[in-house]
C-alpha cells in the first residue's frame, strides 16, 4: 500500500482506532512509524488551531474592551 493511500485509511479509522492498531500490533515496521508521524501531526493540529482560538478570543476580548473604555471615555466628556 502506498503513502496516500495509508494516510487515507489512516483518517478513515480516526485517531482512536490508530493507536488501538499500534498498541496491538496490527501496524508494524513502517506502517507503525507511519501512523506514529500521523497521529503526531493531528496532534500538532489541533494543538495549534487551540491556540489560534484563544488568540482569536483575546483579540476579541481586547476589542470589546477597547470599544466600553471609549464610550466610558465620551460619556464622561459628556457630562
Amino acid at each position: 500500500m502506498d503513502n496516500d493511500a495509508f494516510h487515507r485509511q489512516l483518517e478513515q479509522l480516526g485517531s482512536r482506532e490508530v493507536r488501538a492498531r499500534i498498541v496491538t500490533m496490527v501496524y508494524l515496521g513502517t506502517e507503525a512509524t507511519l501512523a506514529m508521524a500521523w497521529l503526531e501531526r493531528r496532534a500538532a493540529t489541533r494543538a495549534a488551531a487551540a491556540a489560534n482560538s484563544r488568540a482569536a478570543t483575546a483579540m476579541v476580548i481586547a476589542i470589546i474592551s477597547l470599544i466600553v473604555a471609549i464610550v466610558s471615555g465620551v460619556f464622561s466628556l459628556l457630562q
